[in-house]
Order: structure tokens, then sequence, then C-alpha cells
């Protein structure tokens, strides 16, 4: 996998394809010499010996300390919160989006809002897949802004606050019946997108995960999402169904750029 960021390149291999694929990359352009990469576009990449291999994390620690100190230098005061989110207050915004629908405040009076919203989502889409359905519940309702979407954003910070220093790892799993030597081959390289949707009134949520399990490696997770649905449905089946209708269009582009298969993978039969 080849990674572009302005002037920065990120190069992932095996180990014993990766002379091969630098050189690839040289034949093409001019490069200084590689090293093995620890932080990335400001995102951080410990690794970490454990019983079963090695450890990779993915730390944002500094990106989202940096959320709730600017929260607090606006003189709000951010208490650590055991939940990204209150389930009696995502009801109120939701009923609230659903009568507020096209209706659109001051934008002059909503750049703030947006700010903190669009770094949560970035943090939330490169490191933090636990606080997504949070954020995604705050974004919808970012036009429409009011005293329980701010009480809800400190309560986010909080939760961040609470949090801090939390990564999500990948870990490397060694093969019994392989040694550490041996070469895979592509085939054995799978892509799995994995859905589910929770059945509410009036319109359900989806969510879903893509990953990629790669042998010697193990299976990693290189995609999620939680939104809710288009059209309202009334039986988890078809709720299930639309997920899964969104898994397919997730996974479209691995399906036509990629020669590898894609499983796509559901916890409802009828579905």
């Amino acid at each position: 996998m080849l990674c572009l960021y302005v002037d920065d390149v990120l190069l992932l291999a095996p180990s014993e394809r990766m002379a091969a694929c630098w050189a690839e990359v040289l034949d093409e352009f001019q490069a200084s010499d590689p090293s093995v990469c620890t932080e990335y576009i400001g995102v951080r990449f410990p690794v970490e010996d454990v019983d079963a291999g090695k450890c990779m994390g993915v730390d944002m620690t500094d990106y989202a300390r940096s959320i709730v100190t600017d929260l607090e230098a606006e003189g709000v005061k951010v208490n650590a919160s055991y939940t990204p989110i209150n389930s009696d207050a995502v009801k109120v915004l939701l009923a609230k989006r659903a009568g507020t629908k096209g209706q659109i405040a001051d934008v002059k009076k909503l750049r703030r809002v947006q700010g903190y919203i669009g770094r949560l989502m970035w943090l939330s889409r490169t490191g933090r897949p636990d606080i997504a359905h949070a954020v995604t519940l705050l974004a919808s309702v970012t036009g429409t802004w009011d005293d329980v979407a701010e009480r809800e954003l400190v309560r986010l910070v909080g939760y961040l606050k609470h949090t801090e220093g939390h990564l999500l790892y990948y870990q490397v799993f060694r093969e019994r019946d392989r040694s550490v030597d041996t070469q895979h081959v592509d085939s054995d390289i799978q892509f799995k997108t994995y859905v589910d949707a929770s059945l509410q009134d009036p319109r359900s949520y989806s969510g879903g995960v893509i990953t990629v399990g790669i042998p010697g490696v193990g299976e990693c997770a290189i995609e999620w999402w939680s939104r809710k649905q288009r059209i309202a449905v009334v039986s988890s089946m078809m709720a299930e169904v639309i997920a899964l209708m969104e898994g397919v269009v997730e996974s479209t582009a691995l399906r036509e750029l990629s020669r590898y298969p894609v499983r796509l993978l559901c916890d409802n039969q009828p579905a």
C-alpha cells in the first residue's frame, strides 16, 4: 500500500517484499533513503511487543488533547465523562433534527461549532472509532445548534479527557503453521465488510467496518462508519438489508480497484 501526502510517502508491505516495492518507487520517483515510520501527518505509531507478536498503535493523543485545551480556553468547564453522549440527549437531538429539517442558523455564528465538529470528525475517522456515532449525531444538528447540542459537545470532549491515552491498536499474530520467513501469496489477502443495523423510529441506524486480512499480520480495520438510514422501515430485517446495501456501496472501490476478494457479512439470517 502506498500513501502520499504532499511530499511525504508512506509504504506498507510485508518485510520480504519491502525492498522490491521500494525499488519500484525509485524507478519512477526521486526519494531519500526510507526509514521506519513512527509518525505521519501528526499521527504517531508506537510499536509494542506482546506475547502473540507485535502491536502497533494509532496515537492521536496530542490531537485529542488540543480539542480539550481549546474548549477549556474558552472558559468552559470540561469534566471527565464516562460516555461520549447521553442516551436521553440523543432522543432530543433526533426529534429536533426531524422538526427543523431544512432550517439553517446564521453561518457566522456556527463557525466555532463547525471547527470543533470538523476536528472531531477527523479524530473519529482516523484513530478513535469509539466516538464516531456521537460525532455523527452532533454533526447532523450543527445547523440548528442549541444548548442541548452544546452540552453534549462538552460531554464528548470530557470523554476524550477521561480516555486520554486510549489508542487504536493493530496486533500482529504469528501463525503456528508458518515460519516467520514463509512468503505469502497475494491470494491469501482478503477484505471483509461487516455491517449491522439498529431498528429505530422514524429511521434506523446503520454501522459497518471494513477490514483487510493479511497472512502473518492479522485482520485490521481500515474503514468504519455509523449513519442514519435514508428511508424509514418497519422491521429489523429491512433495516439490515439497507445496511447490507450500504456495505456494498462502501466496498465498491475495493471491488473495482483491487483484485482481492471482498466478503460482505451480516448477523441477520433473514436478510
